[in-house]
């Protein structure tokens, strides 16, 4: 079974994570951990599914602006414009140039191609697992909104974005002294039939307190609503909270521990209906009645724990571009 909290968890913070969720109807319905994982699937497979979103979770590291090579590129046409104080990007980063990945050197590198917003830059989508010749599917476009950076993502041929979220940061000292930092955004994904939108979005980092992050996401759809807490302290402990609500319903799973053991119950609708605890690795669901959940009840809590984590790693996947331009030296969620 994959543990709810410890599978992104950065190589020197334990992270944390706890679900809330709740079933499907107009009114309010008995516990059913089965509809439940099949909602936060729903929502999971939209936010991770997309080959756009799939593109930027292998290459979203590689979309530094930092790097000589980008720097130094100048964008096509009789004249260009480099990016100012005012700007969200660097000093120096040309606006309109489009970055092509060269497996040969495992980076992107400046192109001579034409079409990139006159007010960012663009990186080619491709195809992941990369090929030894990549196979483009698409874009992703970096906008500087002078306060703010405006996200992008589209799969060729598509006008409308898999991916739209505009983000800014808080950050306290530079380079490799950065000492705490604070990421917000809002936006949208969309993969299938569903739309999932980032209503609220804060990830924050300190040297003396860890990782938190506060998320909170919406699919009219599913006339769902997740709302996502989490702090992870640097003593390698961890807490968090998630609360989803459909229909009328909610269910809410609170948790803490550390990275080889945790605990915590869930409650439905104000009511104490699961608890679990032990090993990360394997650990145990009870029925607050006192009995077992049946093997296919224990499966479908086993999913929600597997959400816990999908979650926010899905999350830290998308905003790879935007972390790599505000904090690049700041450690992110190892997501595999």
């Amino acid at each position: 079974m994959t543990a709810p909290f410890p599978r992104w968890v950065p190589a020197t913070v334990v992270p944390a994570a706890v679900a809330v969720l709740a079933t499907c109807g107009e009114s309010t319905t008995a516990f059913d951990p089965i509809a439940l994982s099949q909602s936060t699937d729903a929502v999971i497979s939209a936010m991770e599914n997309s080959p756009a979103l799939q593109s930027i979770s292998v290459l979203g590291d590689k979309m530094t602006l930092g790097a000589p090579s980008l720097v130094t590129a100048t964008p096509p046409g009789p004249s260009h414009a480099t990016a100012a104080s005012a700007s969200v990007f660097p000093p120096g980063i040309p606006l309109g140039a489009t970055f092509v990945y060269d497996p040969a050197q495992q980076k992107y590198v400046a192109s001579d191609r034409t079409g990139a917003p006159s007010n960012g830059v663009r990186f080619i989508l491709y195809a992941v697992p990369l090929a030894a010749q990549p196979s483009e599917i698409g874009h992703v476009d970096l906008l500087d909104q002078s306060t703010a950076l405006r996200v992008q993502a589209f799969l060729t041929g598509n006008t409308s974005p898999a991916l739209d979220y505009t983000a800014s940061a808080s950050v306290q000292g530079s380079g490799d002294a950065i000492t705490a930092a604070t990421l917000s955004g809002k936006g949208s994904v969309s993969g299938g039939t569903l739309t999932v939108t980032i209503d609220t979005l804060t990830q924050t980092y300190s040297t003396s307190a860890g990782i938190g992050m506060r998320h909170k996401l919406s699919v009219a759809e599913e006339a769902l609503s997740i709302d996502f807490q989490a702090t992870i302290t640097l003593l390698q402990t961890l807490q968090g909270t998630l609360t989803i609500q459909h229909g009328e319903n909610t269910t809410v799973v609170t948790g803490s521990g550390t990275l080889t053991s945790f605990s915590g119950k869930i409650t439905h609708n104000g009511k104490e209906v699961i608890t679990f605890s032990g090993p990360s690795s394997d650990p145990v669901f009870l029925m607050a009645s006192g009995g077992q959940p049946t093997a296919e009840q224990l499966a479908a809590l086993k999913k929600l724990a597997d959400f816990t984590s999908d979650l926010p790693c899905a999350i830290a996947n998308l905003l790879k571009p935007a972390f790599k331009l505000f904090t690049p030296t700041v450690p992110s969620l190892p997501c595999s």
